[in-house]
C-alpha cells in the first residue's frame, strides 16, 4: 500500500504531541483536518493506530511501532534539509542531546552553541537506562552517558569522554571523611543512600559494595537528591567523580578500586552520525577545548 505523506505527518504530530488539537496547531490545519487524515490511515491499512481516551489519544502497539518509523523518516527530513541549508557550512538546524551526565555534556553544549549559533538545540535528562532506551528509540539524535559492555548496537559510533571513577559522599565530619580510601567493609553497618534502579552510578556503586540494597537502605531519584540526603545525615552515597557538587556540608572521599569498567561517551546510532549536527558535535567532542 502507498502511505501519503500527509497521512504519516498527521499521524507523527498526535503520537508526539500526545494531542489532536495540538498536533494540529503545529502542522497549521484544523484539528478535524488532522483527524481525518489519522482515520484514513487507520482505515487504509486496517489497523487502529490510536485509542481515543478522555485524557488524550493512546498509542496502540501497532501505533508505537510506526511511531518508531516515522521518528526515522521525519529526522531523515530534517537532515536533507540541513544538508542543503548547511552545503557552506553548519548554519541551520537541530540537534536533540540526551544527557545522563551534565557535568560531561553541559562544556561541550557550550562550546557547540558558540561554534553554531543558528542550530537550535535541546536536551533530555535521565539516568542511563532512560537516555539509552530514548537513543535507540530515535527520540534523541546523540546521547552524553555511561556506557558499560555491549549495551549498544556494535555499528553506533561511540567516543570514549572519561573512564567512570566513583567516589564516595560522606556528611561533614563523619568518621569516613579521613579514612580515605574506603573500602566496602567500612560501609557494612552504615546506611546507604542509592540512585534509581537503571542508573549506571548505582549499578557500579552495587557492583563494588558486592551487595544490592539491604533493608534500611535508601532509594532516591537522581544526584542531586542523593547529595541532599547524604548533607542531611541520612546516609552514605557515591558519585561520579567530576559530580560531587560544591556542597559545604559532604565531603568526598577516595574508594579502594573505585574505577568501573564503564566510560563516560558521546554516541550516536549509525543512521544519525552523519547528520550535520551530530557530525558537528563529535568534531567539537575530538578537538582541544
Amino acid at each position: 500500500m502507498a502511505l501519503p505523506f500527509k497521512q504519516l505527518q498527521a499521524f507523527h504530530a498526535v503520537a508526539t504531541e500526545v494531542s489532536f488539537t495540538r498536533a494540529a496547531a503545529r502542522l497549521g490545519v484544523t484539528q478535524p483536518a488532522v483527524t481525518t487524515q489519522v482515520t484514513r490511515l487507520e482505515q487504509a491499512s486496517g489497523v487502529r493506530l490510536f485509542e481515543r481516551r478522555r485524557s488524550g489519544p493512546e498509542l496502540t502497539p501497532a501505533g508505537a511501532s510506526l511511531l518508531a518509523v516515522t521518528r526515522k523518516i521525519f529526522r531523515l527530513m530534517d537532515d536533507a534539509e540541513e544538508a542543503l541549508l548547511a552545503s557552506a557550512g553548519l548554519r541551520s538546524g537541530n540537534l536533540h542531546l540526551g544527557v545522563d551526565s551534565p557535568h560531561w555534556s553541559m562544556d561541550l553544549l557550550a562550546r557547540f552553541t558558540e561554534t553554531h549559533p543558528d542550530v537550535r538545540v535541546a536536551t533530555t535528562v535521565g539516568n542511563a537506562t532512560k537516555v539509552r532506551d530514548a537513543l535507540l528509540a530515535a527520540e534523541v539524535d546523540a546521547a552524553v552517558l555511561t556506557v558499560t559492555g555491549d549495551s549498544l548496537p556494535e555499528d553506533a559510533r561511540i567516543l570514549r569522554l572519561q573512564p567512570q571513577r566513583l567516589r564516595l559522599i560522606v556528611p561533614q565530619g563523619h568518621r569516613l571523611a579521613t579514612e580515605a580510601p574506603v573500602h566496602p567493609r567500612a560501609l557494612k553497618n552504615q546506611r546507604l543512600i542509592l540512585r534509581e534502579p537503571g542508573s549506571a552510578t548505582r549499578a557500579a556503586f552495587e557492583s563494588w559494595l558486592g551487595h544490592g540494597p539491604r533493608s534500611g537502605d535508601l532509594e532516591l531519584g537522581g544526584r542531586d537528591a542523593v547529595r541532599e540526603a547524604v548533607a542531611s545525615g541520612l546516609g552514605i552515597g557515591a558519585v561520579v567523580a567530576g559530580e560531587e557538587g560544591q556542597d559545604p556540608r559532604v565531603v568526598s572521599v577516595d574508594m579502594s578500586d573505585g574505577e568501573t569498567d564503564a566510560s563516560i561517551c558521546l554516541v550516536a546510532l549509525a543512521d544519525r552520525a552523519d547528520s550535520p549536527a551530530v557530525a558537528g558535535l563529535f568534531r567539537l567532542a575530538t578537538s582541544s577545548p
